[in-house]
């Protein structure tokens, strides 16, 4: 089970958009996924449609141990579960006070699931740094940042990095923290001032991928849905998708023989000597073409066969990049979790015949 928390004591940044989403693109990878809602204006539970009334449990009573966290989850699509929160859970601070070990309410309650239940968790932390973030810090090895194009972005920063030395130094356990740079509009000097700023205090601890600003994101949650749901070929989706393939690389890390295991779902194209066969998977896409490095980056068309759209390549050995262009959008390979980043502040997916 990998427990990644999603915080930053600053609001506004996209943390709830983030958790919600990247949840949301682990269980489309073939994951099962838990998102717990440790905010207590339970807006991950909104976002996927949950209303807080009349829920029978909440992350309160986890936390309380009135109730056992397999009480409280709630199954919300395939692969993808909930553990709710609303406002009651903004008292239990209050309700802990002075008890020992409270700060690792979280953490107990998650070993009680066991990794035959989840496979992933990701926390949406609250937008500060009491005693729910705590929890949430001691109970995960690694800590997402969502930081938004603006320089009151990185104001407090400080505070949270401390905090995570903190619970570092109480825990004896390490907290590999990353950065990602979400709400970007590449238009403005601004918001790229603050990415450059950003990736040079985090070098490699970074994330290549960028969350774009888009109307898409704040529709989704409005709907009660999560961007795959919602707009499954927006830009919002593509982004989301790409941060779960860099979520996903990290497996690697922690075992390296089980690489083309984690990826046996999504490592596109198909290459079966120097034949390459691309595939885009969207039924209502009305036009469909390949561009890449391989043909200058002139657009061709893939064919439609049976909701697919695909094209079939002879390419010498060497490494690619490539984009689909749908309806007149590029996009990279939504199955592909190999990217570069590219001059226009997107990515392109990449893949190499041998």
């Amino acid at each position: 089970m990998r427990v990644i928390s999603v915080a930053n004591q600053k609001g506004g940044c996209g943390k709830t958009t983030t958790a919600v989403n990247l949840a949301a693109c682990l269980a489309a990878k073939g994951r099962r996924t838990l998102l717990v809602d440790l905010d207590s204006q339970g807006h991950s539970t909104l976002a996927l449609g949950v209303e807080h009334e009349g829920l029978g449990a909440s992350m309160y009573e986890v936390l309380a141990r009135t109730r056992a966290l397999d009480e409280a989850i709630l199954s919300v699509g395939e692969h993808l579960d909930l553990a709710p929160a609303e406002v009651r859970l903004s008292a239990i601070e209050q309700r802990l006070a002075g008890v020992e070990g409270r700060e690792h309410r979280l953490a107990e309650a998650l070993c009680s699931l066991g990794s035959s239940r989840c496979q992933y968790v990701i926390v949406d932390c609250p937008p500060s740094l009491g005693l729910l973030t705590f929890n949430a810090l001691v109970a995960s090895p690694e800590l997402i940042v969502p930081i938004e194009g603006s320089f009151f972005s990185l104001h407090g920063l400080g505070k949270l990095m401390e905090t995570v030395e903190l619970v570092q130094e109480h825990t004896g356990h390490d907290i590999e923290v990353r950065a990602l740079a979400t709400i970007y509009d590449r238009r403005t000097r601004l918001a790229r001032e603050v990415i450059e700023e950003v990736r040079e205090h985090f070098g490699e601890r970074c994330f290549h991928t960028v969350i774009h600003r888009t109307v898409r994101l704040r529709e989704a949650a409005g709907f009660g849905q999560s961007i795959l749901d919602y707009r499954p070929a927006s830009i919002g989706a593509e982004d989301y998708m790409s941060l779960a393939s860099e979520v996903l690389l990290a497996e690697a890390k922690l075992d390296s023989k089980r690489l083309f295991e984690a990826f046996e779902q999504v490592l596109l194209p198909e290459i079966e000597g120097d034949r390459v066969r691309f595939l885009y998977e969207d039924g209502d896409a009305r036009h469909v073409q390949v561009a890449g490095t391989f043909n200058d980056w002139r657009p061709q068309p893939c064919e439609k066969a049976s909701g697919r759209w695909e094209s079939r390549l002879t390419l010498p050995a060497g490494t690619y990049q490539y984009r689909f262009v749908v309806d007149g959008r590029w996009v990279a390979d939504p199955r592909n979790p190999v990217r570069v980043a590219d001059a226009f502040g997107g990515h392109n997916s990449v893949f190499e015949i041998t």
